[in-house]
Parts: C-alpha cells; sequence; structure tokens
C-alpha cells in the first residue's frame, strides 16, 4: 500500500490506544477522527474535547459527536460527522468496537473498506451487560460489517471466529500499542516493590495479588506493595489483608500527569488477572521501562515474553505468582535485565511505533483488497 493512505477512524472509549497507534501512523497516513466528547476513561466530568483533541496527532482532523445517545438532537451531530467522512474521502474506515448509533450512523457509508478492532472478544467474568435492546443491535451489527477484525493476541483470533456474530471475515491479530509517547525513564527503586495498576475488578484478580504479596514477603522482608486505581474490588481485597504495613492503597484514578512518579516508586508491575483478552496496562509499564509479571491468560501471553521482558505464571494460583515476585526482585541484576527488555519492547520490538503502524498498514491492505473482490 503507498504511503499517503486516507484512514477515518471512529472510537467511543479506548482513547489511549487510539492516540498510541494513530501516533504511529501519522507517518504513512491522512487520518480523520471521529470520536465522542465525554472523558469518563480520562477521569474527567462533562465535555474532554480539547483533552482528546491534543492527545491526537497534529496533522489529524477531529470531529466530535456530542450529547448523550438518548438525545435524538444529536442526529444533527452524527449526520455532520457522516458529512465530513463523506467529503475526507477515506481509503479506509477503522473503526473501535462499540454501540453507539450516532458513531454506526456516521460510519456506515457503503463501498468504503472497513476495519475493526476488537477489544475484548467476550465479557469479563462477572460483567452485568447494562445495554438496552438498540446498543446490543449496534455492537452486533458493527462487528458483522467489517470486512477485516482486529485483535491483540493470536489465541484471540481463534475465540473470534467461534463467537455468534462472527460472519466469516479475514481476523488478524495486532500489537495492543505502547498507549503513550516515549520519554525519561526513572531509575529502579532501592526498595523492591510491587504494584498493582489499572481497574480494580474481579477479574484481575487483586485479591489474589494481595494472598500473594503476603506469601512473598516471608522471604522478602522489605518488599512493599502499591495499589493504584479505582473499581468494585478494592473493599473487598482491603478485607483480606492481614499485614497492612506491606501495603499502600491509593484508591481513585490515576491521572496521566502522575504515572511516571508512580512507576518510578515501582520495580516491576504485576497482572495477576483471572482472564483477560488483552490489557492496557502493559504497553505502558513497558514505555516507563517496568517488567510485568503476569497471568498465561487471552492476549497476555502475547504481550509478554517470559524470561525477556517479564514473567508468565498460572493464573489463579497466588504462592507461583508469589514466587515470581521472589525470583524477579531478588537478584537486581534479573530485574534490570527484564526493566532492559520491556523498554526494549516499545523502543525497537513487537510493540514500536513501526511494528505497529506495519501491522495496520497490511490490515488496511487486506480490507481494501477484500473490498475489491465483493
Amino acid at each position: 500500500m503507498p504511503e499517503g493512505v486516507r484512514v477515518a477512524w471512529a472510537f467511543d472509549w479506548f482513547a489511549y490506544y487510539a492516540a498510541g497507534v494513530l501516533d504511529a501512523l501519522s507517518e504513512s497516513a491522512d487520518i480523520l477522527v471521529l470520536t465522542r466528547e465525554h472523558g469518563l476513561e480520562l477521569g474527567r466530568d462533562g465535555d474532554a474535547s480539547a483533552i482528546k483533541r491534543a492527545m491526537l496527532p497534529e496533522s489529524a482532523h477531529v470531529e466530535i459527536v456530542r450529547g448523550a445517545q438518548s438525545n435524538p438532537l444529536t442526529l444533527f451531530d452524527a449526520l455532520r460527522a457522516r458529512t465530513v467522512l463523506k467529503a475526507f474521502q477515506p481509503d479506509i474506515i477503522h473503526i473501535q468496537d462499540h454501540f453507539d448509533w450516532r458513531l454506526w450512523l456516521a460510519t456506515g457509508v457503503r463501498g468504503i473498506p472497513k476495519v475493526l478492532t476488537i477489544h475484548d472478544v467476550e465479557p469479563h467474568p462477572g460483567w452485568v451487560d447494562p445495554r438496552n435492546r438498540l446498543q446490543r443491535w449496534i455492537e452486533r451489527a458493527v462487528r458483522r460489517t467489517a470486512d477485516v477484525i482486529l485483535v491483540h493476541g493470536e489465541s484471540l483470533v481463534e475465540l473470534t471466529k467461534q463467537q455468534p456474530w462472527y460472519s466469516g471475515q479475514i481476523v488478524m491479530s495486532v500489537p495492543l500499542g505502547t498507549q503513550g509517547h516515549l520519554g525519561a525513564v526513572m531509575p529502579l527503586p532501592e526498595r523492591p516493590t510491587v504494584l498493582f495498576f489499572g481497574r480494580l475488578e474481579y477479574y484481575k484478580g487483586l485479591d489474589l495479588f494481595v494472598a500473594a504479596v503476603e506469601t512473598a514477603a516471608k522471604r522478602l522482608p522489605q518488599l512493599h506493595a502499591i495499589v493504584a486505581g479505582q473499581g468494585e474490588s478494592a473493599g473487598e481485597a482491603q478485607a483480606l489483608v492481614t499485614r497492612p504495613e506491606l501495603f499502600e492503597w491509593r484508591i481513585g484514578f490515576v491521572p496521566d500527569e502522575v504515572l511516571p512518579d508512580l512507576f518510578a516508586e515501582s520495580s516491576v508491575v504485576v497482572l495477576p488477572y483471572r482472564e483477560a483478552s488483552q490489557s492496557g496496562v502493559i504497553p505502558i509499564a513497558f514505555t516507563n521501562g517496568r517488567a510485568v509479571i503476569a497471568t498465561r491468560v487471552g492476549g497476555l501471553v502475547h504481550a509478554v515474553e517470559d524470561g525477556a521482558n517479564g514473567v508468565l505464571v498460572a493464573p489463579g494460583d497466588p504462592d507461583a505468582l508469589a514466587d515470581a515476585m521472589v525470583a524477579v526482585l531478588s537478584r537486581r541484576s534479573d530485574l534490570k535485565r527484564l526493566s532492559t527488555g520491556a523498554l526494549d519492547t516499545v523502543r525497537s520490538g513487537a510493540l514500536a511505533p513501526e511494528a505497529i503502524a506495519s501491522a495496520h498498514i497490511l490490515a488496511y491492505s487486506l480490507a481494501m483488497n477484500t473490498g475489491e473482490a465483493k
């Protein structure tokens, strides 16, 4: 595919992911972005349009759909976005999985190949679907009408093909992306410190993290644990703690500006997930030069290279998690080697911008060829 491909990107959530991938693509593509004004995933109330614009490449044109899905007057925003998209004359429409009827209307232009990224092929355990019938129909329609579907891990390719909405499309695995710009990486702290960062939900295994930390501390007396994020599992996990002196709880949304300091305090990032399609925590950790201890679930096994940029353990086993913490933190030379491997992954490896761009350009080529064959 020649450089200068024209790509219209549409997303509701996944702003951090979009910013990372679009930054990688901006050298080889002309970009139009359609998104919503809300800043819920950014920890912002109200209109976050300016924040989202600042996250995206300066060269991208950004069109904002305002208001709530329940407001019929937002039809005019949807029609305006559709008009802007058609005038842009994209070669590809790239959609992030969503269920917003306005984005569906804006991107539902016939004759233009469509690529869809699905971040969670199946719902996480314990998730209760709050959507109405129309929203569920929109999600199925978005998924059925894509020419090429992108997921984050080879194991998710086959899982996608097993879904009831799957309609025979090409399914590819692409890297999750850096979700941040490379900058100064802080040195590793002297005190061995494990970090649990992100949404505090049942499927992420915060209770397993608590058990593993208390077990590992018997062999690593200086061990310290930081829990940073928000979610429904925080209180339940705190109630399991028998050694509160080991833990530091920073409950609430973690803004971008504090991330460098948070990772500077941390030796390694721990993902004791029971289940996962993928995790944006991994590329953020790697970008900050921190290795990852993660469970062998979903796309995590493709993002973490065991022994190179992190360690993989069996899910649901706090003893195995504790063993990994002790092994990584007992020898500083090993910790430094894994941390260097993490940073290499986003500088020149599988999560480097060049690799991200190449994977998406290949997907766009396949979608365009598929569309021409129809």
